[in-house]
């Protein structure tokens, strides 16, 4: 974590950076201030959140929030942030090893690439994930062999984190995840959730109607009766001719 020196900060001034915290800028301005009030460790952070209840201006903020805020201000000084990047994308990018100088080169790269202000969360977690060697997705070796694989891989991996509680999932949706963000979250889960609730709506159709053949008596097949013998027309009788 940096620890470049800034002069102390009140409470009342992080409690004023909480009042209002709309734009990017708001967003930095309550990091800087967290900051400056506790530059390390976690002594202060909750004396600030029962003030701020007090005064009716914690909001959804906690404990752990305002810790990720301070850490990103502590890592991120303003002559090292990438200009046309959020706030939780500075954020994100922190999950991926190296100095900062490092993070802040995937991220100019990044802006360029895809232009300002089109640098999403998603974006940076996928760049984070190659650079980490989690993903081929880049990779042009892949080729057409490799891909599917890879996806299926991939794949497999997602519905196991699902059938265990979605751990993975849950841990990868951070506080900072943007209100626009978490609504789609929120849209692709029930998407999904419905998808299942479909199949097995079908398969217990399916089950159901296996079990009442099963549980229908056999009819008994009718053998066809023996047919009756066709007697011979009798001979005529030639007596009398």
């Amino acid at each position: 974590m940096a620890t470049h020196a800034s002069p102390a900060a009140g409470p009342d001034e992080v409690i004023e950076a909480m009042r209002s915290i709309h734009s990017e800028s708001d967003r930095w301005h309550l990091a800087e201030a967290l900051f400056k009030k506790i530059p390390s460790g976690l002594q202060g952070f909750q004396e600030i959140i029962d003030k701020a209840s007090a005064e009716g201006v914690a909001g959804n903020l906690s404990v752990n929030t305002l810790r990720l805020y301070r850490d990103t201000a502590s890592r991120w000084p303003a002559n090292k942030r990438v200009a046309d990047v959020s706030f939780s994308g500075h954020r994100e990018v922190m999950a991926l090893p190296g100095t900062v100088d490092g993070q802040a080169k995937l991220l100019s790269d990044l802006v360029r690439q895809h232009g300002a202000g089109s640098v999403t969360i998603k974006t940076i977690r996928d760049a984070v994930k190659v650079k980490q060697g989690k993903s081929t997705a880049t990779k042009s070796a892949a080729g057409k062999s490799g891909a599917p694989n890879q996806a299926a891989r991939q794949m497999v991996d997602v519905l196991d984190d699902i059938m265990k509680g979605s751990p993975k999932l849950i841990a990868s949706i951070v506080v900072t995840t943007s209100t626009s963000e978490l609504e789609r979250l929120q849209a692709g889960l029930n998407k999904a959730i419905g998808h299942v609730e479909k199949l097995r709506m079908k398969a217990q159709r399916s089950k159901d109607a296996a079990k009442k053949v099963a549980a229908k008596p056999a009819v008994p097949t009718k053998s066809a009766p023996a047919g009756k013998a066709i007697p011979k027309k009798a001979a005529g009788n030639l007596r009398g001719l």
